[in-house]
């Protein structure tokens, strides 16, 4: 449910009644030389060459030129004084949907457009005219800058610069440079002066030469068309050849795409896979897979049968009129493989008996050997030749990286792949995994944890032909802020056991008797099919059946084991009396540098720890033998995770420690220790729903959240529109919550002030929500924030945001709720800006943060790892919707956003239906683009950066809520189906 999004006015609409005035201006407005501005505080220090903007509304300047913007921006226009050129340290930073304009005559222009921000990030986005994209969504880290010159062609007497759908100040513009190509003419100077002397002879010579030059500048009499789309090689960017009908077509690993073939004067084309937005271009080739001109991007086509259709627009982004469609269906199948024709058996038997030895020299072991290089891009610089088993800590080398392959073979092409995926194919030197353009290495950077690179040589390009040589490493890559892991054993206990025992004790026996542990007590090990199970909790507190006690003791023999902690943490052992399960209820607050060991026979073992904490928030850091489980794992208070992890134990003792984490915010709850081999368990592929109780009443767009293993069920359309109104939707104050362990639902105190579109941030036992739309539809945006104490069934407010917003995104990490994206009071702006509230000083109130790199609304969110994820969304609303598939991380401990493998699919609508399953960031339902809702429950692997489907929902819905319940169940209920709905089904995955 969102509102439609009002269509931009032709560029020349407005100008109705001013052309008389303005033919008028043109003759002392411009001359016929260049014109330089810069955009800068009228106060600040001019530049030498260029005229002063300041942010004024559009007018006579008084400097002989007439220019300015559609708004004002005198209070967006800085001077940073960061830098010593005046022309880039200052700018106007664009308001969402404002333009520049400057009268000229109509002709043609040279256009120079410079962008940046000298103190701050910022992600660019110029248009020319409306038609010409001078500079696309280019994203520029402070005291960087660009600047794009384009030529275009101006009709109306105005030269327009627009910043298209960019998001509100996220475009900072230093300075435009104008020269005309050919410089405006005044052919009406010497008529006057002829008619008097050769007046019979004037009208022979004067229509041909005027007249003639008017026609051709009559290019809408051509119109908009699409007459096919064309097949293109993406590694040597040329056509194949028009696509025909159910046509099948190999989606070869050299890469292909698709380009709509148009006429006449095109604003944008739209390509959809069947009724789905796959791509919006809005300057030629308008290629499905996107271009980076002149180079042809390869594109993934989805494998099948498809119905691939393009729609020409008059406007950009996919506005204005529908001018023009093509659609044709079309087949894409995977490339046969290569592998056979490599190894004919047949051929030695046709090549004399002489010939076979000379073969093998030629292939080439020795001349095709190649390495990988770590490449800091930073420098363009090699860092090392990585080994097998190498370490790449980012703490240490940066972040701005890239992998080369080195290669004494010449032609042909490498394959890299990462975890057996196949990244890109590169045919020219030099080989690399990030890219390289023009001397410059692109910047790339490794995923975190452990990883497989694998560099392929092959002797034709595009993988193809033979392969020559292969590279494998293994790598362990570490984030800035992660900690490389501590030693899993004291490196003097192994020496001192071999020469002691051997001459005395069996070779099996040393290992079940750690050097560390006294003589007179031996720790007896479990059998090797035994269970241990351990919870740590106060000695005088209830026990927990079928789990030993660890009350934070020093490492000694008990219970017939020998366990315990390096340093007493008897007094760091807590019972929280908050949490009905006791093995949750309980805990150890790990102090700084902790290592807790249970003495096991050296083997293979599979270990589970849970961590968290009934009563407050924890921030969880666990390494297992040197495997780091959790990594700094932000849970809320009463929010718990387990995980398991299969080790391999050499010294006699299995070692749980917390690296380098602070005293205190891990909470260790509970182990449990298995003998052998994790049994590992395929993630779910379907989900067996059950019908549970139905909400009390029809919902569409509610709110809420899981608490507890209950679901809170807020406000929400309720399906009736307003008197007189075909689609004012009527949202509802009421709220309810269902207990699974029942079946029932309970209604809870109504919201003081209704509204939707807001993501619950479970903070304890309360839920915060942020921002959202007020009232019926379509509402505004609100700078609101309401609480809702689950346990008092209360509301009361938060400190409100520092603008409206509604749609957008929040979660809490630590003790503090970070929000992004979403849109503003009018529901017209997608918007970028991050903003942190610090719940243990929130008298400071929201903080600016880095912006999300896809502005968006109708975007899910959850925090997993320490990082806020943004889950899909969408761009505008109602009929106008452009679902979204990106995925990006933020991660407030560097203040950076990160892209990662977007959704298969566009959707949005997600709200409050993203969770985490078995640490996984899941979602059911959702919407591509407007009213239309789906089944799929997609998955996200953060390890393999990955996507599946883990299950399909009984009926299409969006706008769901939706949690994982704590026995591994799933619990959705209501959404829009389309229409309000009431059903609640309970799913178990398998």
């Amino acid at each position: 449910m969102s509102v439609a999004r009002e269509k931009a006015p032709s560029l020349s609409k407005r100008r109705k009644g001013l052309e008389l005035l303005e033919k008028l201006e043109h003759r002392t407005l411009f001359a016929a030389a260049p014109v330089s501005v810069n955009f800068q505080p009228t106060a600040a220090p001019a530049v030498s060459g260029f005229l002063v903007d300041g942010g004024l509304v559009y007018g006579n300047r008084g400097n002989g030129q007439t220019y300015g913007w559609t708004v004002s921006h005198t209070t967006s226009a800085f001077d940073r004084n960061k830098i010593a050129d005046q022309r880039l340290d200052t700018h106007v930073a664009v308001r969402a949907g404002a333009r520049w304009e400057l009268a000229v005559p109509n002709g043609q222009y040279q256009v120079k457009v410079t962008v940046g921000d000298s103190g701050a990030a910022s992600t660019n986005n110029i248009w020319l005219e409306g038609s010409t994209w001078a500079i696309k969504s280019v994203s520029l880290a402070a005291g960087k800058f660009l600047t794009q010159t384009q030529t275009l062609q101006v009709n109306d007497g105005r030269l327009t610069v627009g910043v298209g759908s960019a998001a509100n100040l996220a475009t900072r513009i230093d300075s435009i440079e104008i020269v005309p190509v050919v410089p405006p003419t005044t052919p009406t100077t010497t008529p006057p002066t002829t008619p008097p002397t050769t007046p019979p002879t004037v009208p022979p010579t004067v229509p041909p030469t005027v007249p003639p030059t008017v026609p051709p500048t009559v290019p809408p009499t051509v119109p908009i068309s699409i007459s096919g789309l064309m097949l293109v090689n993406a590694t040597t960017d040329s056509d194949i050849g028009l696509v025909v009908a159910d046509q099948t077509i190999e989606v070869a690993s050299t890469g292909i795409n698709l380009h709509a073939v148009t006429g006449g004067p095109v604003g944008s084309v739209q390509f959809l896979i069947d009724g789905l937005t796959a791509k919006v271009e809005t300057s030629a080739p308008y290629a499905i897979g996107g271009d980076a001109a002149p180079d042809f991007l390869a594109w993934n086509a989805p494998l099948g049968t498809h119905l691939v259709k393009a729609v020409a627009y008059t406007g950009a982004e996919a506005s204005g009129e529908i001018a023009a469609t093509y659609e044709v269906s079309l087949t894409f199948v995977a490339p046969p493989p290569i592998v056979p024709p490599t190894v004919p058996p047949t051929v030695p038997p046709t090549v004399p008996p002489t010939v076979p030895p000379t073969v093998p020299p030629t292939v080439p072991p020795v001349v095709a050997a190649h390495s990988l290089d770590l490449i800091d891009a930073a420098t363009e610089t090699k860092i090392v030749t990585l080994a097998d088993g190498a370490v790449i800590d980012m703490n240490v080398v940066g972040t701005r990286l890239n992998l080369e392959a080195v290669t004494t073979f010449v032609g042909g092409s490498i394959q890299f792949l990462v975890d057996s995926t196949p990244m890109v194919t590169v045919d020219t030197s030099p080989y690399t995994l990030g890219g390289y353009t023009a001397g410059d290495y692109l910047d790339w950077k490794p995923a975190s944890g452990a990883h497989v690179y694998k560099a392929v040589l092959y002797s034709a390009t595009g993988a193809g032909g033979t392969v020559l040589a292969e590279t494998t490493i293994n790598v362990t890559v570490y984030d800035v802020g992660d900690v490389v892991p501590p030693p899993t054993t004291p490196p003097t206990t192994p020496p001192t056991v071999p020469p002691t025992v051997p001459p005395t004790v069996p070779p099996t026996v040393p290992p079940t008797v750690p050097p560390t542990v006294p003589p007179t007590v031996p720790p007896p090990p479990p059998p090797p099919t035994a269970l241990v199970k351990i919870n740590f909790q106060p000695a005088s507190a209830p026990t927990v059946g079928g789990y030993l006690v660890d009350s934070g003791q020093v490492y000694g023999s008990r219970n017939g084991l020998s366990y315990g902690w390096n340093a007493t943490h008897t007094d760091v052992v807590i019972d929280r009396n908050k949490n009905n399960d006791q093995k949750l209820d309980t805990h150890v607050a790990m102090k700084k540098g902790a290592a807790w060991e249970l003495a096991v026979p050296n083997g293979v073992y599979t270990v589970k720890v849970g961590v968290g904490d009934s009563n407050q928030a924890s921030r969880d850091n666990v390494w297992v033998e040197g495997n780091w489980l959790f990594n700094y794992v932000d849970l809320p208070a009463n929010q718990f995770a387990s995980r398991t992890v299969t080790v391999t134990v050499a010294d006699g003792k299995l070692s749980i420690q917390n690296g380098s984490a602070a005293a205190g915010i891990t909470r260790i709850d509970f182990v449990e220790v298995y003998q052998g081999a994790l049994t590992t368990q395929p993630f779910a592929t379907s989900i067996s729903w059950q019908a549970a109780a139905p909400s009390p009443v029809k919902r569409a767009e509610a709110v809420g959240s899981l608490v507890g293993g209950k679901l809170y069920v807020m406000s929400g359309f309720d399906g009736t529109v307003l008197p007189g109104s075909t689609n004012f939707w009527v949202a509802i104050p009421r709220c309810d919550v269902y207990d699974p362990a029942t079946n029932t639902w309970t209604r809870i105190a109504d919201m003081p002030e209704v509204f939707t579109h807001s993501t619950g941030v479970v903070v304890g036992t309360t839920i915060w929500f942020v921002g959202g739309y007020l009232g019926n539809h379509p509402g505004s945006g609100t700078t609101h924030v309401w609480k809702y104490d689950t346990i008092a069934n209360t509301w009361s407010q938060g400190p409100d945001l520092p603008e409206a917003r509604g749609a957008g995104a929040a979660v809490l990490i630590g003790n503090t709720i970070y929000y992004t994206a979403g849109m503003e009071a009018t529901r017209t702006a997608n918007k970028h800006e991050t903003w942190a509230l610090d719940l243990d000083n929130t008298s400071a109130g929201w903080v600016a943060k880095a912006p999300i790199l896809t502005g968006r609304n109708h975007v899910g969110a959850i925090a997993f790892d320490g990082k806020l994820w943004a889950v899909g969304g969408q761009i505008a609303q109602e009929e106008d919707t452009i679902g979204l598939s990106a995925m990006e991380y933020y991660d407030p401990a560097t203040d950076t956003w990160v892209a990662k493998a977007s959704i298969p699919v566009p959707r949005s609508h997600l709200t409050a239906g993203v969770f985490i399953y078995q640490g996984r960031i899941c979602f059911a339902g959702g919407d591509p683009g407007h009213d239309d809702p789906k089944t799929e429950v997609f998955a996200y692997n953060p390890v393999t950066d990955s996507w599946s489907i883990m299950g399909y929902l009984p009926l299409p819905r969006s706008t769901m809520v939706a949690g994982a319940l704590p026995d591994g169940r799933i619990v959705v209920s209501t959404g829009n189906g389309p229409g309000a709905t009431a059903q609640t089904w309970i799913g178990t995955p398998v």
